[in-house]
């Protein structure tokens, strides 16, 4: 599935249930063919896939970021949920102090909230080269 992020493409989403030879290099040359996009990008989550259909169908690496969750003893939480502006609200709901100079750590310290780091998300990006 691809999605046009209004400064380039993007390849959202790639499975198959089976594995087939070659299948990732086959949609790409139709959807390029099809949209005429310069350049692709898309990422990899690191914990279910090591992104080798990616340096096969001729991505480069472009960089690694580190997501994170939050546990309050209960039930994890993906980061979204915790906001700097959505932990001062609930903050202020559970009657905790703030100060002006509190950051997302902080306030999560302060809430006691674990941070859970995940194992890490890779950029791709393919660049075509035009009329060559």
């Amino acid at each position: 599935m691809f999605g046009d992020r209004g400064c380039g493409f993007e390849l959202v989403r790639y499975a198959t249930v089976k594995p087939v030879a070659g299948g990732l290099n086959k949609i790409l040359q139709r959807a390029q063919s099809e949209l005429e996009f310069v350049e692709l990008d898309s990422y990899c989550d690191l914990r279910y896939f090591s992104g080798l259909t990616y340096k096969y169908a001729g991505f480069d690496k472009m960089g690694v970021s580190i997501g994170y969750w939050y546990y309050d003893g209960c039930k994890v939480y993906h980061r979204f949920c915790f906001t700097k502006t959505k932990l001062v609200e609930y903050a202020i709901k559970k009657g905790i102090i703030i100060e002006e100079n509190d950051t997302e750590r902080s306030l999560a310290k302060k809430m006691n909230l674990l941070k859970i780091f995940d194992c890490g998300q890779v950029k791709y990006k393919k660049v075509w080269t035009v009329g060559v």
